[in-house]
């Protein structure tokens, strides 16, 4: 459904300051995420970052790692939310990613 949507250039993926990724980010919907930030009109960063602190907090690796590569994602705002919230809720994995990336400052 989503590839269907996006095909169709009346659909706008930023909508609502880029509800459509964020909100795949923060379920765990990585094919989705994926397709999403294929789409230039897509910004993994809208919304002061707010997919990255999502995915880290609900423990998503797959979608952390997705937009740790996206050079526009800031995974060190609001404090380091991300890598407090991955730390808070266990999932080691992503801390390591976080703390793997220079623009974390823990």
């Amino acid at each position: 459904m989503v590839k269907i949507l996006l095909e169709n250039l009346r659909v706008d993926p930023s909508a609502n300051d880029n509800y459509a990724v964020r909100t795949a980010a923060e379920y765990g919907h990585t094919a989705i995420v994926k397709m999403l930030l294929a789409d230039s009109r897509v910004n993994a960063s809208a919304d002061s970052n707010t997919a990255i602190q999502l995915a880290s907090e609900n423990g998503h690796t797959d979608i952390v790692r997705m937009l740790l590569a996206d050079s526009r994602v800031d995974p060190s705002v609001q404090n380091d939310y991300a890598i407090q919230y991955a730390s808070e809720y266990g999932h080691a994995e992503i801390v390591r990613m976080l703390l793997a990336d220079s623009r974390v400052n823990p």
